[in-house]
Formats: C-alpha cells, sequence, structure tokens
C-alpha cells in the first residue's frame, strides 16, 4: 500500500468516528447525549464482532448438518452395498449346488460308461468301433466336467480373495481364526453325495488322473470359502449406530475427567439420549447389566474368538444367553457408568485382547463397496 494512502487512513476514521452530541426534548427542556469517538469505535467493533460470530455460529451449524447428511447417506449406502453382496453370496451358493449336482451327473456317466468300455473290451475286434465311440463319449465328458471346474473354481478364487483381503484388513490371521473355530455355534458345513471310485475317473489313463486331481483341489477351495464365509459373516464389520459423529478415537488420549494420559481401548460415538444401539454382527450374548465404569453394558460373542462390547447405556434391551442377528436392537445410548455426557463406548475384543474397532470398521467399508 502506497505511504500516501496508508496515511489517509486515520483520517478517514476520525472523520468517520467524529464527536457527536444528540439533543432531545425532556418536558420542557433539552438535554443532549455526547458521543465520545472512542465511544463510537467500540461499539462498530462490538457490532462487528456480533455478526462475525453470528456468521461463524451459522457455518458450524452448516458443516455439522452436512456431515450428518453425509454419514446417513454412507450408511444408506453400506445397507444397500450389504444387502446386494448377501444376494450375490446366496446365489454363488445356489450355483455352487447347481454345479456339484452337474458333476455328479458327469461321474456317474462317466463311471457307466468306463465300465461299459471294459466290458465290451472282451468281446473283440468285432466292437472295436463301438469302443471307440464310448471313448470318444469319455473324452467329451471329461471336457464337459473340465469347464463346469474351471468355471467354479474362478468363481471360488474371486469370492475367496475378496473375503481373504477384508479379514487382513481387520488385522486378523485368517488360519488363526479357522484353528479356533465358531465355538460350536454353527453346524459342521454338510457334505454328500453317492460314491464312486476314484479308480473310475482315471481307469489307466493320464487324462483321467489330472482331472481327479483338479476336482479335488476344487472341493478343497469349495470347503475353504465356505470357512471363510461364515467367518466374515460373523466379524463385526459396521457400526452400532444409524447416526453418530465419533468423539474420541482408539489409543491414546487425554482422560475427560483426569485430563491425564490414558489408553483409550474403543471408540465413542455420540449420538441423542435414547438412541437405539445395535450389533454390528450375528452371536449370543454373554454379558447384559451394569460393569462398573463401564455402566449398564452388552457383551457379545461372535465365535472365533471375536467379542464386542457396547457400553455407558441407558437401558439394555437383551439378556445373557439370547441370540442376536445383525444391526439387531440391543439398548439405548446413555450415560451410565464414568461418562461424562451421552455416548456409546465400543470396543472390539480377539481372544480377550482389546482391537481397533476402526480397522474392522474400513474393511466392512471395502467390502460392501460399490
Amino acid at each position: 500500500m502506497p505511504a500516501a494512502r496508508a496515511a489517509r487512513i486515520p483520517v478517514f476514521l476520525d472523520r468517520v468516528f467524529a464527536p457527536r452530541e444528540i439533543f432531545f426534548s425532556w418536558g420542557d427542556r433539552f438535554r443532549y447525549l455526547r458521543l465520545s469517538a472512542r465511544l463510537q469505535k467500540f461499539a462498530a467493533a462490538a457490532a462487528a464482532a456480533a455478526v462475525a460470530w453470528s456468521l461463524f455460529a451459522t457455518a458450524g451449524n452448516f458443516l455439522d448438518r452436512r456431515n450428518l447428511a453425509m454419514q446417513e447417506s454412507e450408511i444408506a449406502r453400506q445397507a444397500r452395498a450389504s444387502a446386494e453382496l448377501q444376494r450375490d453370496l446366496g446365489q454363488a451358493f445356489e450355483n455352487r449346488t447347481k454345479m456339484t449336482k452337474q458333476l455328479t451327473a458327469v461321474r456317474t456317466a462317466l463311471a457307466r460308461e468306463t465300465a461299459n468300455r471294459m466290458a465290451l473290451r472282451g468281446q473283440g475286434d468285432a466292437q472295436s468301433r463301438r469302443i471307440q465311440g464310448l471313448e470318444a463319449r469319455l473324452a467329451r465328458l471329461r471336457e464337459s466336467e473340465q469347464e463346469v471346474i474351471e468355471r467354479l473354481s474362478a468363481q471360488v478364487r474371486e469370492g475367496a480373495a475378496a473375503v481373504e483381503k477384508t479379514i487382513a484388513m481387520t488385522g486378523l490371521n485368517i488360519d488363526d481364526l479357522l484353528a479356533v473355530g465358531d465355538s460350536g455355534l454353527q453346524p459342521a458345513l454338510g457334505q454328500g453325495g453317492p460314491f464312486i471310485p476314484a479308480e473310475s475317473f482315471s481307469a489307466g489313463t493320464r487324462a483321467g488322473s489330472e482331472l481327479a486331481a483338479t476336482v479335488s483341489r476344487l472341493e478343497a477351495q469349495l470347503d475353504r470359502w465356505s470357512e471363510l464365509r461364515e467367518v466374515v459373516r460373523r466379524l463385526p464389520l459396521s457400526v452400532p449406530l444409524d447416526q453418530f459423529r465419533i468423539s474420541s478415537s482408539y489409543g491414546q488420549r487425554r482422560d475427560p475427567m483426569s485430563g491425564r494420559k490414558a489408553r483409550h481401548l474403543g471408540i465413542d460415538f455420540v449420538a441423542p439420549p435414547r438412541t437405539p444401539i445395535r450389533a454390528t454382527a450375528p452371536g449370543t450374548v454373554v454379558f447384559a447389566g451394569e460393569n462398573g465404569r463401564y455402566g449398564k453394558m452388552v457383551e457379545i460373542d461372535h465365535g472365533y474368538g471375536i467379542a464386542t462390547r457396547y457400553a455407558h447405556l441407558r437401558k439394555v434391551l437383551v439378556r445373557k444367553g439370547q441370540e442376536v442377528g445383525h444391526r439387531g436392537k440391543i439398548g439405548l445410548l446413555g450415560s451410565s457408568g464414568r461418562s461424562t455426557g451421552p455416548h456409546l463406548h465400543y470396543e472390539i475384543r480377539v481372544k480377550n485382547q482389546n482391537r481397533n474397532p476402526m480397522k474392522y470398521i474400513l474393511a466392512g467399508k471395502y467390502l460392501f463397496k460399490d
């Protein structure tokens, strides 16, 4: 700014805020009120501060509303994505059943034709052409079975890869989870089918041996995929409220009551009192009631050594031993126990060790993405 222009600013302010006298009548007398330049500047500054505060408060309210709307939109999108995933998994499982039936039919036909071929070989050269026709049909049957196996293998690999990546994002070890098992919460995976000797596939040929090995690998993939689907179904990958904002994350923080550094073993979600609290995965209620500093609390066992805790509730809506489904209502948000105000303290525990719930929430967003 040029020096001449800067020098004119104080002169301009002195003119605007020059001392003034306001005359008014009071009965039969005249009075006047003297407004000094300093008083006028103070009044103008106060008015500007009030306007600035009003604009700041309005902007903050707008941002809070927009954030809440974005959260509601994200929750709705996750719900739609979850429904689509469940539908896709159901369709994939149905396809697996159909393809398994096809494999069984092909195997049965293969065994029958192999037996016919062996019987005809003993009848001499007169049946050689029929034997050749049967062998050609056997080759076509093997090719058909191979195509079915390849399609199903590709589908299984794709589904298993997505599930394994989701589990890995939580920090869990997949093989450790499968070794722990689901604590008997689910019956063993169903298996069955007619008995067909393994020798009937090979019939002493290299092609039959390779096909038998491929079928064996596919069955192992199907078993692992089924186990992984059950594991991810029981992982707490969603959030326990429909509307919320996070007031305290997992890890170190300054304690809200003592002001000292402390470890925070969960996430605090803020929402209006009496907001419904929902289970983040299916499981069995192992605790429901008062629990010291946690206040009114619910703990759910999801199997595979995984449990979730929901603390500081206003009211508990479930009982110990009760089975709850995904997104089932288990309590109402409150401020019981050691709490400074209405909020939900949410924990995830694996083999009695606390884990960061945000990793599981982010893994759920990846799995349920559009």
